[in-house]
């Protein structure tokens, strides 16, 4: 009886939005946002970001889309600290969390077949030069699969022959996790606070991007406001800063990886529009180990950038350096995420 009623919780209050709330229609919550006048709150493990920035790259249309992963999603045109005025009238943010080049090119090629963006602002990673290091880009791996079609972009398998059963297992023992099942429970607790739940589109009130509010922020254009318990979890002297490998994959920036990268830029550039490359800095002051592989990834994945961009005549902002963007320890979050102070800096 008590195993039953620990999968019914799980199944039905679902914090991780994998069983019933995984096909949660996400649409109307996107038309809400993009008339909202300061955004929608966006609690933890309600819509999946992709989810949202498939629906809003149908929706919503700006003078430029800002493509990549979280390191992007505060970039802008709908907020007090407005970036990239100087080269965007308006911006929609399409930046996913861990975002690959996979992400990068489904939601490229929907931005542009939708809405025919001036400018596709491409956030550089560097994990972007290579395939399959996560997963979540299979919520539209047939999207995936069409816009590698259409570019020219021999595509990578999606899914092994086995992926369906693992993860139909997966759900199934995860229905009893006693981890899965706390969460659940602090869900719960939050979705009695939430008020309407968290798959409502309610509007949220001005809030300060340095300081927060109660819940994450969507706004209008789709780029991101912490919420203030995670901004002031990130605060202080950095003692719970973690670096850990980028990923568990051994090898970063397949060639394969490299060309799809410049078979995309090119072809936005067939379709007339101006494709840049964006950097943004890692922290300095708790870098990686001389000679670890995170430093070579960053090291590495920059000179391919600015090889790319040089060969392609295409545009380059920012560096991973941090010094030489001129961004302060103080103005990270954490080893991986600047903050919006910081992304102003970018040149």
């Amino acid at each position: 009886m008590l195993m039953a009623v620990v999968a019914a919780l799980n199944y039905l209050v679902d914090p991780g939005a994998i069983y019933i709330h995984a096909s949660a229609d996400s649409q109307p919550f996107v038309e809400a946002l993009v008339r909202s006048p300061y955004g929608l709150w966006w609690p933890d493990n309600s819509f999946q970001d992709r989810q949202i920035k498939k629906a809003l790259s149908q929706t919503a249309h700006g003078e430029c889309i800002v493509i990549g992963s979280s390191r992007a999603m505060q970039m802008g045109s709908a907020r007090t600290d407005r970036l990239f005025g100087d080269i965007c009238g308006s911006i929609v943010n399409l930046a996913v969390s861990s975002g690959g080049i996979e992400d990068d090119i489904t939601l490229t090629h929907m931005a542009v077949e939708g809405g025919h963006p001036r400018k596709v602002i491409l956030s550089i990673d560097p994990w972007t030069f290579a395939f399959g290091l996560n997963s979540r880009w299979s919520y539209y791996a047939s999207d995936y699969e069409a816009a590698a079609r259409d570019i020219g972009i021999v595509a990578v398998a999606p899914v092994s022959a086995d992926a369906g059963a693992d993860a139909l297992a997966n759900k199934l023992r995860n229905l009893f996790s006693l981890e899965y099942t706390m969460r659940s429970v602090l869900q719960l607790a939050a979705d009695v606070r939430f008020g309407a739940g968290r798959f409502a589109a309610r509007q949220a009130f001005a809030v300060d991007p340095l300081i927060g509010g109660p819940y994450p922020v969507l706004l209008p254009d789709g780029s991101l406001i912490y919420s203030a318990a995670y901004i002031a979890a990130a605060s202080g002297p950095y003692a719970s800063d973690r670096i850990e490998p980028f990923s568990k994959a051994e090898a970063f920036h397949d060639p394969r990886a490299i060309a799809a990268l410049q078979a995309l830029l090119v072809w936005l550039k067939s379709r007339g529009t101006e494709p840049i490359l964006l950097l943004t800095p890692f922290r300095s002051s708790n870098p990686p180990p001389q000679g670890g592989r995170n430093a070579q990834a960053i090291v590495s994945a920059e000179a391919i950038a600015r090889r790319l961009g040089s060969q392609l005549r295409i545009r380059i902002i920012g560096t991973y350096d941090a010094r030489a963007a001129h961004c302060a320890p103080s103005q990270f979050y954490d080893y991986m995420h600047a903050n919006t102070p910081c992304l102003a800096l970018l040149r």
